[in-house]
């Protein structure tokens, strides 16, 4: 791939592009050309099981399965933000497809009710609701603008192995010394815990590529009703 026009490459297992200052009008801050693209889809699929009332009894289950990718997500409220949120590699103007940050990919809800009749003037109804789904996604990131053109919005190159990355002694508030060997120790424990970064060594980060673990909610209501005949006629209160 050629260096793109004012930039030079990274020495090293990461090959991104680094750019140096190539402003043509020093008066002028920012200058931003946004145009559509073909890029990009997104689909999903449902499946509902309902259960047949029983006995006062009723229920349903449901799955739903999406999936989305796109250039951008339009992460700003004008052309200035919009350009500069998204996360890359290369820079701004070379976006790669990547998941949306709206994409929830797997859904399961469900529901059981049970209605139980009494005295003949009563019943209380016992409802069970269930919500489980993958809780959104995220990138992992530079904090800092790593390829120098001037936006902190860089992806991060996940090292392969330990010949891929070099740490220093780092000294913090009241001489507290963190050495080389325990920030590796520390860097590496972690990857090996998380499951996007571990089975993406030696690979650049995607955007949104990363999914948080599974969320599950239970909410439970208890219904009260009270039955009284008037005129031959059932009228009841909750």
């Amino acid at each position: 791939m050629p260096t793109p026009y004012g930039s030079t490459p990274y020495n090293g297992p990461d090959k991104r592009p680094i750019w140096t200052n190539t402003k043509i009008y020093s008066s002028l801050s920012e200058a931003m050309l946004l145009t559509n693209t073909d890029q990009g889809y997104s689909w999903n699929f449902t499946a509902q099981l309902n259960f047949p009332i029983v006995k006062n009894f009723n229920g349903m289950i449901a799955y739903t399965a999406a999936m989305a990718k796109d250039i951008s997500g339009n992460p700003g409220s004008q052309a200035a933000s919009a350009w500069s949120g998204n996360l890359s590699v290369r820079g701004q103007n070379d976006l790669d497809l990547s998941y949306s940050q709206y994409l929830t990919p797997h859904r399961v809800v469900g529901s059981l009710s049970y209605t139980l009749e009494y005295l003949q003037h009563m019943a209380t109804t016992i409802s069970v609701y269930y919500s489980g789904y993958v809780d959104g996604n995220f990138s992992y990131r530079y904090s800092t603008d790593f390829n120098k053109d001037g936006i902190n919005s860089d992806l991060m190159y996940i090292p392969k192995d330990q010949s891929e990355i070099t740490f220093e002694d780092y000294i913090v508030s009241g001489n507290v010394k963190y050495t080389a060997a325990q920030q590796a120790a520390a860097f590496w424990a972690y990857v090996a815990q998380d499951k996007y970064l571990s089975s993406h060594l030696g690979q650049y980060a995607e955007r949104n590529g990363a999914f948080y673990p599974w969320y599950n909610r239970f909410d439970v209501k208890i219904l009260q009703d009270f039955y009284l005949t008037v005129a031959e006629r059932k009228i009841h209160s909750s």
